[in-house]
């Protein structure tokens, strides 16, 4: 062959490729692969995070609107009215029930708030009580803490458990029953106040003034409940709202 063909040759020649195995020529793992493997690895990984938070949250989402009642009355259901922590005492929302009834919800306490302050008034006692104890050495002192303390964490833990956020509410309805005008709540009497004929009912709903005291009348009070301590419920009537079953 001449030496013009062998350059010919060269240059049309393919080069080798190298093989996408992972192995050497000598047979070792390359090394230069495990990132790439790493990366698609973390990728899936996001991927399933991602998906998992958007199936939660449609959940929760599902779960502020719709919670089966334990309660055997099945013209009755629990509807999300807020969340327990979104009003501050004195502050109110209206509600209309499936069936348009009006209804006015008001905070009337903080049963957190007055668990702190229940709860730094007995660490305050306690302080008190280690200080009053001078007959006793630094060993004998510390172990009566630990035993105090241990008393007290128990306590304040029944006390935080019996906490019920729905307690903090009330739910009656704003339509006066003397002649149908609209209520509303007075958070600096702690009143209902009906401005049609001055009529006035206590933080439960209960006339204490106008027509509504003479005629014996209260506002119609609804149950509220917090299953998780979280949201608001309120239980009402949908009667009516179901369809008929079938003969």
């Amino acid at each position: 062959m001449s030496e013009s063909q062998e350059e010919s040759t060269d240059v049309g020649a393919k080069p080798e490729v190298p093989s996408n195995t992972g192995e050497t020529d000598t047979g070792e793992t390359d090394t230069g692969s495990q990132p790439v493997a790493r990366r698609e690895f973390l990728s899936f990984g996001a991927m399933c995070c991602g998906l998992a938070a958007g199936y939660g949250t449609l959940v929760a989402m599902g779960g502020r609107f719709l919670y089966v009642s334990d309660s055997d009355d099945k013209s009755m259901a629990l509807q999300y009215v807020t969340n327990c922590d979104s009003l501050t005492v004195g502050e109110t929302i209206d509600y209309v029930t499936p069936l348009g009834a009006k209804i006015v919800v008001a905070r009337q306490r903080n049963q957190m708030q007055e668990f702190k302050k229940q709860e730094e008034a007995l660490e305050q006692e306690l302080v008190e009580t280690l200080e009053k104890q001078t007959e006793l050495d630094q060993e004998q002192k510390k172990k009566l803490e630990e035993e105090l303390r241990q008393a007290l964490d128990l306590k304040l833990l029944n006390m935080r458990n019996k906490i019920d956020p729905a307690k903090d509410y009330i739910a009656l309805s704003s339509v006066c029953p003397h002649l149908g005008c609209q209520v509303h709540w007075q958070s600096h009497k702690k009143e209902f106040y009906c401005p049609c004929h001055q009529g006035r009912f206590n933080a439960d709903g209960v006339g204490i003034a106008g027509p509504p005291l003479d005629a014996g009348q209260s506002l119609a009070q609804y149950n509220l409940e917090s299953p998780d301590k979280r949201m608001l419920f309120i239980e009402v009537p949908v009667v009516g709202l179901t369809a008929p079953e079938d003969a």
